[in-house]
């Protein structure tokens, strides 16, 4: 009934010209959010994995090659070293293993006091992994780091290779993109 009661009039007497300025202004800003607003970075142009630019729209981890293997940043601890007590706590240890790494320009922030996920398999120790957050700084290398790349989880999982490690990472990254 209220579609009976409304006119409506041809478009040639509602549609309003756009004025010079505001059809500029409109194209101006339009550019702006395509280009600021994009969620593709630096990295993703020009195809560098080590630039923290890259794949705006997801979460990025830090996995570096060691001795040709690619891996996240690990250490052994103290007393699985056989260098008795050091008084170090495991999250001591994995700070300074990840400084003496990375480089102590590489500011990252603890997610927790406690491991996020373990993986234990018959013939190594257990491996603990902590979840910290980059907020500042770059990765410097050391000569013993290969090479290094921030990845997406499906990239971690690929770079990690086949089995229980690689579904682990994926598990522990959770459904975030």
């Amino acid at each position: 009934m209220a579609d009976a009661l409304c006119k409506v009039y041809p478009e040639k007497f509602t549609a309003a010209e756009e004025g010079p300025d505001r059809k500029q202004a409109r194209l101006k800003l339009k550019a702006l959010v395509e280009k600021e607003g994009s969620r593709e970075g630096k990295g993703d142009r020009t195809a560098d994995e080590r630039s923290l630019a890259r794949k705006l729209s997801c979460r990025l981890y830090l996995l570096l090659r060691i001795d040709g293997e690619w891996q996240l940043p690990q250490t052994q601890w103290a007393s699985e070293r056989g260098a008795g007590e050091s008084g170090a706590s495991a999250r001591e240890e994995v700070a300074v293993a990840v400084a003496a790494r990375c480089g102590e320009e590489l500011q990252l922030h603890w997610m927790g006091n406690a491991p996020i996920a373990h993986l234990a398999t018959a013939d190594t120790p257990a491996t603990f992994f902590w979840r910290l957050q980059h907020f500042g700084g770059a990765v410097h290398p050391t000569a013993e780091v290969e090479d290094y790349g921030w990845l997406t989880k499906e990239e971690l999982a690929e770079r990690l290779g086949a089995g229980e490690l690689s579904q682990l990472v994926v598990e522990m990254c959770g459904p975030f993109d």
